[in-house]
């Protein structure tokens, strides 16, 4: 099988609160052409991929499986993703 052949990878990321509503659902899935990928690679295809909510999607943090991963950090399609808005709270 050539690199042509390879079917693209489904990255699910889940959405919560105000990136949620603007996007109109609470899983963006993101396609991409390998099984890992860094963190700061799948925010900006993220973004890309979903115009409407890139803004948002800069100001917050990626969780992979219950914790927060750095941009530097690979993450799998695999896992489970989600996108965390920053918070406040005293």
């Amino acid at each position: 099988m050539t690199e042509d052949n390879i079917p693209p990878y489904v990255f699910r990321v889940l959405l919560f609160g105000p990136i949620a509503q603007t996007a109109g659902t609470t899983c963006a899935e993101v396609m991409i052409e390998q099984p890992d990928i860094l963190v700061e690679q799948l925010i900006e295809t993220l973004c890309r991929q979903n115009p409407g909510i890139a803004s948002s999607v800069r100001t917050c943090r990626i969780a992979r499986n219950h914790a927060f991963a750095q941009d530097h950090e690979r993450v799998s399609f695999r896992d489970e993703l989600a996108l965390i808005g920053m918070v406040s709270g005293g």
